[in-house]
């Protein structure tokens, strides 16, 4: 799977940066199942180096137990970087 830029999308958590979205830096954290499908974090962090500590407390369930939205790229979706790949932990 590419994200829009081209770069890989690894499964596991990867740290986005969608400060393109806002006037000011943002980062989240975007979940991609074995499936394929992607989910990104309720919260929304102000530093790269939030987002990646965040990322690394995660396990393979985060995602569902705090009832994280799915992702789907549309054409008019703002373009997104990821930032950092970080392996989930296990459950």
């Amino acid at each position: 799977m590419k994200a829009v830029d081209g770069q890989e999308i690894l499964p596991g958590f990867n740290v986005r940066d969608i400060s393109a979205d806002y006037d000011e830096p943002r980062f989240d954290v975007l979940f991609v199942h074995d499936d394929g499908k992607c989910r990104y974090s309720n919260d929304v962090f102000g530093s790269e180096q939030e987002a990646i500590s965040y990322a690394e407390t995660c396990n393979a369930n985060t995602a569902d137990d705090e009832c994280w939205d799915y992702y789907q790229h549309f054409s008019t979706s703002n373009d997104w970087k990821l930032i950092q790949h970080i392996e989930a932990k296990a459950a």
